[in-house]
């Protein structure tokens, strides 16, 4: 005799087991621009008042209870997210670095995914980098040196009117 349309589960066969997975990083704004997460080995972004967003998502779907993430920053805050639906992380006033953006997921049977890591630095602003520390310092030594030129002139007048009292 033919079954048809019948399902069959086995209770007493150990569940397959799970492969895996590690969650995708879809898209990076940096200054306001759209950016390609996969390009690039050296990531040095920009330095801008605009946040850093991060959209990432998981390679697999399943129905029902949706993917969580958490994620954290490493050498901004190196402490973990609560658990959440979000797909979407903005970070502001990022200089320097280096950081290392990192997100895993948990699926609904609770099994967690493999860490996700995103490498990249920020540039310093224009008045942070070196060329702007030396004139800086060009400018504090200009200033140093016209109040001991001015100081020195001072007191040599003022040596010479007291010694044209002395006389």
């Amino acid at each position: 005799v033919m079954e048809v349309n019948v399902l069959r589960w086995e209770l007493d066969q150990p569940l397959p087991p799970v492969r895996p997975w590690r969650p995708q990083l879809n898209r990076v704004r940096v200054a306001g621009d759209w950016r390609d997460p996969r390009a690039g080995v050296d990531r040095v972004f920009p330095f801008s008042t605009e946040p850093i967003e991060f959209t990432f998502g998981a390679p697999h779907y399943s129905r029902g209870v949706p993917v969580v993430f958490k994620t954290r920053l490493a050498g901004y805050d190196n402490n973990w997210s609560d658990w959440s639906s979000e797909v979407n992380i903005r970070f502001t006033n990022l200089k320097g670095g280096p950081f290392r953006f990192e997100v895993q997921g948990r699926d609904r049977e609770g099994h967690e995914s493999e860490v996700f890591g995103y490498p990249f630095r920020v540039q310093p602003p224009w008045y942070e980098r070196p060329l702007a520390i030396a004139g800086y310092l060009l400018l504090l030594g200009g200033a140093v040196g016209g109040f001991i030129r001015w100081r020195t002139r001072s007191l040599v007048r003022e040596q010479a009117r007291l010694a044209a009292l002395v006389e």
